[in-house]
């Protein structure tokens, strides 16, 4: 398979909404725009998980069309699959190349998570061209892609090293993504498509033992962590690191909202 997400999409589907990260990143969207009068919505590398669909159905109540659109065919399809409602189009895009599936302006973009996976320049113009003038584009960023200041890294890290020790296996050098953005990189990648920003905000979410432990059963998610390892290889790692954490050694994740509109 070419893309990465399409190895494990059902796993990711049916794990993905048991993990915390995802179920209060997912809900805090809300907090950043009107949902009595969005009416159309677009989860912009939305997955094969139903999460951010029920809720938007759940808490928008005049909406009338939501577009799910990922690059992976497979999480489409497990996505096709799995949802029932005629309010929700599904079209496998990439994120650079997708505005031609919408047939009406939207309210709002959702980007929960998958920022950091798209060329953000021709991303944002696809955005620009299709949003509404008074439209808004949401999106966050967890700590293993985003440089906070002062980032103090994950405890997690340093089981994992272990593990790869005992393997003698390379350590990984960067703690997260090699290349973390920046607040003046978005900023400027924002601007240069007319974007301002209107709000960002961080949260701490706490991350279980058992939180752990799925997010690192998808295997897209393993394979990203230790890319130069076998995704089988990778999940047992991981699962090894996490599984000799003790309840002290887990601490909360970062995450950063960014809520923007045109100028």
């Amino acid at each position: 398979m070419d893309n990465i997400w399409d190895i494990g999409a059902e796993i990711y589907s049916e794990t993905a909404p048991q993990i915390s990260f995802y179920q209060k990143t997912s809900e805090k969207f809300f907090d950043f725009f009107d949902t009595l009068n969005a009416t159309t919505i677009c989860d912009l590398g939305c997955g094969s998980s139903t999460l951010m669909i029920e809720k938007i159905l759940e808490k928008c109540p005049n909406i009338e069309c939501i577009y799910c659109i990922d690059s992976s065919k497979k999480m489409t399809e497990v996505l096709s699959n799995k949802v029932r409602s005629s309010k929700v189009k599904i079209y496998n895009a990439n994120a650079e190349n997708f505005s031609h599936f919408l047939i009406t302006k939207i309210d709002v973009f959702i980007i929960n998570s998958a920022f950091w996976l798209f060329n953000l320049e021709k991303t944002l113009k696809q955005i620009s061209n299709s949003l509404k003038s008074d439209g808004k584009v949401i999106f966050n960023i967890a700590e293993w892609d985003y440089h906070f200041q002062n980032y103090t890294p994950h405890p997690k890290y340093e089981f994992i090293d272990n593990e790869l020790k005992k393997r003698n296996i390379k350590i990984k050098k960067t703690r997260g993504s090699k290349n973390k953005i920046t607040e003046n990189e978005i900023m400027n990648l924002l601007s240069q498509e007319g974007f301002s920003i209107n709000t960002k905000e961080i949260i701490n979410i706490e991350f279980t033992k058992m939180d752990w432990l799925n997010f690192y059963s998808i295997p897209s998610i393993a394979k990203r962590s230790l890319p130069d390892l076998s995704e089988d290889i990778g999940m047992e790692i991981l699962s090894s690191a996490i599984s000799r954490m003790s309840k002290n050694d887990f601490s909360e994740v970062k995450c950063i909202f960014f809520e923007a509109g045109k100028r």
